[in-house]
């Protein structure tokens, strides 16, 4: 299947619809504002904790300064700075309990709990950091995709909650594995419902 990235450099597909929530009765893709995330907690009754709870790693590519604007334009929801974007990455990083792995600039890196790991890795052509939280397993990758390959061969079920056009997703189900997906942009979750979950509509 063809991977498509939701990048702020390049123009968004030309996608009219828009889905807050689709299941294919194994993998789930849902509109969701980072800022009302609660995965890890247990027994909380939060509106997202029981999906999120399911997966057994999470990856994730969140966003860099210069592009968050744009993606905050594209979504067309309740506008918030990057500082306070940053502040809630941060507190579901120090929420954690279970393997977390985000690509990330250097200037979003500070303001995150220190990472157990941090490795150099490629995406989409260049060089940045790759951080995880919880996690000893042993990788060998160059690029994003070679290392959600290899999580796909480690783990069951992931979790991205930055899923844009949904590669993470993608990967996990070529692998035979599922997936449970957000993003603020719900053309965004219409694309992954028609293109990875054979949505009709």
């Amino acid at each position: 299947m063809k991977k498509v990235y939701h990048s702020a450099l390049k123009d968004p597909l030309m996608i009219e619809q828009e889905m807050n929530m689709w299941s294919d009765g194994i993998n789930l893709a849902m509109r969701a504002d980072i800022r009302k995330l609660d995965l890890w907690v247990e027994n909380n009754n939060r509106l997202y904790e029981d999906y999120y709870s399911h997966c057994d790693v999470y990856y994730t590519e969140p966003s860099w300064l210069d592009g968050y604007e744009k993606f905050m334009d594209r979504a067309d929801q309740e506008r918030y700075s990057f500082e306070e974007y940053l502040l809630h990455l941060h507190r579901l990083v120090k929420e954690c309990i279970r393997p977390l792995w985000m690509v990330i600039g250097t200037h979003a890196l500070k303001q995150l709990p220190k990472p157990d790991r941090l490795e150099k890795i490629k995406l989409h052509g260049y060089h940045t950091n790759l951080v995880g939280w919880n996690d000893q397993q042993e990788y060998s990758f160059t690029d994003n995709y070679d290392f959600i390959r290899q999580l796909a061969e480690k783990y069951n079920c992931v979790g991205d909650f930055n899923c844009g056009y949904g590669n993470t997703g993608r990967i996990f189900k070529e692998s035979g594995k599922k997936f449970i997906m957000s993003d603020i942009n719900g053309k965004c979750i219409y694309y992954i419902a028609k293109t990875l979950m054979g949505y009709e509509g």
